[in-house]
């Protein structure tokens, strides 16, 4: 018969001891196999934030970059930042005193002054649909929701009207013929109101907007798949062909329209096509200017008539080693012709047709959501200094000196 001894374990007595010990000290919760050091750090409580500081939260250090040497740095100081809480929905307005308002995905409006200090919030009942409008006469500004509520807020951050649709509001809110607001809904259609929140009318369209609603020319622009439709204040259509399904539309000029495509950026004027231009990514226009970015990694200054009036190559991008990749649709241009540009890397370039380059700020591990210019040239305020805001995917906002790099 084997025992435990034969099976070169210790002697009976020895292990029937031991494994009685062994369960005396499991029972009694008093034996320690052997000593642990755990370390547990005390939980910091919540410390409720008053409204005045809210332009002073501290902003989370970006993640790191896997792969990459990418280093966050501001090349031209901030001048303020504001922590939103909650990505932003579309580009912030600019009122003609400079203050910003924007929403975000959570539902609150946020004001700030043209310093950046915080003025007021206001709570929506759902995700902001788009962009928001100012109304400069009556004082307000108005904004939707994906869940259908249209809503103006005062310039102290309480509600002037509200009304509601029966489908979400999506893309941009804006003023079009006889002053009315025009947007378009998530059920293929096209809405007009008057400023004082009464429905005028609702257009009903064949399929789902791709682009738009601007204005040119007095007249509402839609993109529908390869057409473009003019729609006047009192609903008279006309509808143009398109090559290409629009994704955004630039006016420039009474008699010249951009339409950038899927493939490409075509000219257009009352009597039909002008030019095109294929591989460009993004576009934008001011004061008759235009500027638009190609797949090449260049930025090129353009004629009215589509001619090449400049060209800038933006060089190679510190984080990848390849050529810098712009985010299509984040390009602006100020009065005097320099653009504004955002990378898929993080950076904020600054890029006049002279070909000169500056890098405003290189944000690692962040996407820039969208660039904002509070340009006093543009607004009337000559009091105010030019503003460039960076909005990146964690809901902060980057102010830095336009003119600082001049």
């Amino acid at each position: 018969m084997l025992t435990p001894t034969s099976l070169g374990g210790p002697p009976w007595g020895v292990w029937a001891r031991q494994r009685l010990l062994i369960l005396a000290c499991v029972l009694a919760s008093s034996c320690r196999v052997a000593s642990v050091s755990v370390s547990v750090s005390p939980v910091r409580p919540v410390v409720p934030v008053s409204a005045s500081q809210h332009d002073r939260l501290p902003v989370p250090a970006s993640p790191v970059v896997p792969e990459t040497r990418c280093e966050s740095a501001a090349i031209q100081p901030e001048l303020w930042r504001f922590g939103a809480g909650a990505a932003v929905a579309g580009v912030p307005a600019v009122t003609a005193t400079g203050r910003l308002i924007f929403g975000t995905v959570e539902g609150l409006v946020h004001s700030l002054a043209p310093s950046g200090e915080y003025l007021w919030s206001y709570t929506l009942p759902g995700a902001v649909g788009g962009s928001i409008v100012v109304d400069e006469k009556n004082e307000r500004c108005v904004v939707g929701t994906q869940s259908g509520a249209l809503e103006a807020i005062t310039r102290q951050g309480t509600r002037a009207w509200a009304t509601h649709i029966p489908a979400g509001i999506t893309g941009p809110i804006l003023w079009g013929p006889r002053g009315y607001l025009y947007f378009a809904d998530t059920d293929q259609g096209l809405y007009s109101f008057a400023r004082n929140g009464v429905a005028i009318w609702r257009l009903p369209l064949p399929g789902p907007i791709l682009a738009g609603p601007a204005v040119w020319r007095r007249e509402i622009v839609v993109g529908l798949e390869r057409e473009i439709w003019f729609i006047s204040a009192d609903r008279k259509l006309r509808k143009l062909p398109l090559t290409q399904n629009a994704e955004l539309f630039i006016p420039v000029e009474d008699d010249l329209l951009l339409v950038k495509g899927d493939h490409g950026l075509d000219a257009f004027s009352l009597k039909g096509p002008l030019w095109s231009l294929t591989g460009i990514r993004g576009a934008a226009a001011k004061s008759g200017q235009i500027v638009a970015f190609s797949e090449e990694s260049r930025l090129l200054w353009l004629h009215p008539d589509g001619t090449e009036a400049a060209r800038v190559e933006l060089g190679t991008d510190p984080v990848t080693q390849g050529s810098r990749v712009l985010n299509p649709g984040q390009i602006l241009l100020d009065a005097a012709g320099s653009a504004a540009v955002a990378t898929q890397s993080g950076e904020v370039l600054k890029v006049s047709p002279e070909s000169k380059v500056q890098v405003l700020t290189r944000l690692c591990g962040r996407k820039i959501r969208f660039l904002s210019l509070l340009d006093p040239v543009s607004s009337g305020a000559s009091s105010l200094r030019s503003v460039l805001i960076a909005g990146d995917d964690q809901g902060v906002l980057h102010a830095f000196d336009w003119l600082g790099g001049r």
